[in-house]
Parts: structure tokens; sequence; C-alpha cells
């Protein structure tokens, strides 16, 4: 888990794409989550919020498949 710190005009996305490398909505709701304080914030964030960013954690199923499957 990182800590962030925003500089004025961040937005969500933008920092989860910086951070993370992803924008999607698991990810967007696992930040909401962490910090839920995000509510009552504008879409641009102001300089200096604080910020738990985490990556949500992908379990890959694979599936075996036989020959005559």
């Amino acid at each position: 888990m990182q800590v962030i710190r925003t500089q004025a005009g961040d937005t969500l996305p933008d920092l989860m794409w910086r951070y993370l490398g992803r924008d999607d909505d698991e990810t967007e709701a696992l930040l909401y989550q962490l910090n839920p304080a995000l509510y009552r914030l504008p879409r641009v964030l102001p300089a200096g919020v604080v910020l738990q960013m985490q990556a949500p954690v992908i379990q890959r199923v694979s599936k075996q498949v036989g020959v005559w499957s």
C-alpha cells in the first residue's frame, strides 16, 4: 500500500493511472473504501489530500483442458 499526497488539479483517475497503472471500476471502488473522505471532495482534488493507494488483488483461475475436451 502506498500513501500519497495530491497536488492541485489531480483527479482520482489520473492518480490511479500514475501510481497503480490502471483506471477501472474495481480499483476506484477499492480506493473509495480505503479513503471514505473522497466522497466529500470535488472531482478535481485540492493539493495536500493524503490518500492510501492500493491495487486490487487479481486472482487468476486457469482451466486445464484435455485433448478430447
